[in-house]
């Protein structure tokens, strides 16, 4: 590897460092408000709670967030591919593939939790626009899992950071 090669490794390693720190406190945040909202559900009384009819507005937040959820699956698919190629092994990947999967896990663990975020940000908008609260439970599952996702995937970046 040449030394400007090396050079740019290490650069992009150190940015890497930085942007997890920040993905992270992202994480703990929507932790907190997955909490927030769990709370909340948890509280709803079954008699009283009346589903509300689907807005425009409503709908295009719903599609928003359905959006970012395929995108973040796609992301995933793309990275275990990638990875499938150099046999799970980050340390016998060429320089080129290695960079291209930080790349992909950064992308992937960045549309998780935008995904998680859309999904959050519409229950909190939209309370009532589930059908009773075993939807509403089901939804912030879905969140929990989004969120496991990012931190599946920024696990995986630090895996092969240690690996360098």
């Amino acid at each position: 590897m040449s030394a400007d090669s090396q050079q740019k490794l290490a650069d992009d390693l150190m940015s890497a460092r930085y942007e997890i720190q920040y993905i992270g406190q992202r994480i703990q945040d929507l932790v907190d408000l997955r909490k927030q909202l769990s709370h909340r559900q948890k509280r709803i009384n079954e008699a009283e709670y009346e589903q509300i009819l689907n807005s425009p507005t409503m709908m295009h937040f719903y599609s928003d967030y359905k959006e970012a959820n395929e995108y973040s699956v796609q992301l995933g698919r793309e990275v275990h591919a990638k990875s499938t190629k150099i046999n799970h092994n980050f340390n016998r990947a060429t320089e080129e593939q290695q960079l291209e999967i930080y790349d992909l896990q950064e992308k992937w663990v960045k549309a998780a939790i935008v995904s998680a975020e859309k999904r959050l940000n519409f229950l909190q908008q939209y309370p009532f626009v589930y059908q009773d609260k075993q939807a509403v439970k089901g939804h912030i599952i879905a969140a929990q899992v989004n969120m496991e996702t990012a931190l599946k995937g920024l696990n995986q970046i630090k895996a092969n950071k240690r690996g360098q």
